[in-house]
């Protein structure tokens, strides 16, 4: 099955009062098994553009990726997710007072497994408790700015918890619906 979605949104963190506006598009296309009916299997293409703004400048980020998953929907409503992706990340930045202006590209990796059972009303409406756990890595690279400032930035390890829910009605042509989330970030060490 074909299939595309369009996600718009906004994240707010950290002391420098970072904010990132996005637009994410994606492609993919998956299909039931034949062995086992309960499991899909598929892959996505992705693109992303973004702005930041932070305390002392802002920035665009633009993001291509791709993406294999597979899903397993049991009879009783509960769903496993599994999600390997591989992107190039594309970055350019303006630091007002300080490094100038810069741009770099580097790859990211993510894998992730997220759990929900959804439970449904006979009116339609639903509510679906999810749990997800996400390793995720951005690898290093060296640039230099406008203003002849050498930068290193190392390789990032991530691993982020997130505990939410979705709830929505189910309508002729899909459902609706509305969905948050708690995150939290694991502190990941290399040795």
């Amino acid at each position: 099955m074909d299939w595309g979605h369009v996600i718009r949104g906004q994240s707010k963190y950290g002391a420098q009062n970072v904010k990132n506006q996005y637009s994410t598009y994606q492609l993919g296309y998956d299909e039931k098994l034949s062995v086992d009916k309960h499991w899909t299997v598929g892959a996505a293409v992705s693109y992303t553009d973004a702005s930041s703004s932070f305390s002392t400048g802002h920035g665009e980020n633009k993001s291509t990726g791709f993406a294999v998953y597979g899903s397993y929907l049991s009879d009783n409503g509960s769903f496993v997710d599994l999600i390997a992706k591989a992107a190039r990340l594309k970055n350019e930045f303006d630091v007002l007072g300080g490094a100038g202006k810069g741009d770099y590209e580097t790859n990211g990796y993510s894998l992730s497994a997220e759990y929900s059972k959804r439970f449904t009303q006979d009116n339609g409406f639903w509510i679906e408790p999810q749990v997800e756990l996400t390793y995720g890595y951005v690898g290093a690279v060296d640039y230099l700015t406008n203003n002849d400032v050498q930068v290193r930035q190392n390789g990032m390890d991530s691993l982020v918890g997130r505990i939410g829910f979705a709830m929505g009605r189910n309508i002729k042509a899909g459902n609706v619906y509305a969905r948050a989330s708690y995150l939290y970030g694991f502190d990941v060490k290399r040795t």
